[in-house]
């Protein structure tokens, strides 16, 4: 772009020159002599000088428009550009530390084979996402203990402040401990209906 404004820049200044060599006398003058010979020469070369300008800019004209087509073909076929977006930060939490308990007996909540590994879970799931530490967070995030909005009755979309570590272990205890099922007539049925015979 540069190179064709200085070339057009400098074809402006011959055709001044042109024009002031082939300029007529004023009004009310005699006519300008008729042309000397080296006049009719330089006026020559400057002829042959724009010439040669315009073909320059012409030639400098195409392949910029070339660079530009083939430019538009090349953003084509490549890849989209990445969209930076800013990391949200978490809050920053006060650290604080946590007195590790060791289990003696055997745990009360929690049963099964992996009582205590569901357990730990459970521990690090609530001391990183309900007291907010950091340590904790980064533990669960690694071990793929899983933490969602935790607001509203759908399960599957967080249920009400139950993580599923916990959940398994509720429904049990409920079962075992709850009143409603103690109270509940249980029927075995063999399909989604059940019909019971009148008289």
């Amino acid at each position: 772009m540069d190179k064709i404004k200085a070339l057009l820049d400098e074809l402006a200044a011959v055709v001044a020159e042109m024009e002031a060599m082939t300029e007529d006398a004023p009004k009310g003058e005699a006519p300008a002599e008729p042309m000397s010979e080296e006049q009719e020469a330089s006026l020559r070369s400057l002829e042959q000088k724009a010439d040669k300008l315009r073909e320059r800019i012409e030639f400098l004209q195409r392949v910029q428009a070339k660079e530009a087509e083939l430019r538009a073909v090349l953003e084509r076929s490549a890849p989209a550009k990445v969209i930076e977006t800013p990391e949200a930060k978490e809050p920053e939490v006060e650290k604080r530390h946590y007195a590790v308990p060791k289990s003696h007996g055997p745990l009360k909540a929690f049963r099964g084979s992996d009582a205590e590994e569901r357990a730990y879970r459970a521990g690090m799931h609530i001391k990183g996402y309900v007291f907010g530490d950091a340590e904790a967070r980064r533990w669960c995030k690694d071990h793929n203990v899983e933490s969602r909005v935790q607001a509203g009755g759908i399960n599957s979309l967080g249920g009400v402040l139950t993580a599923p570590e916990l959940s398994t272990e509720i429904i049990r205890l409920v079962e075992e401990f709850g009143v409603f099922p103690q109270q509940a007539k249980r029927v075995n049925m063999n399909s989604d209906t059940l019909v019971y015979a009148r008289r």
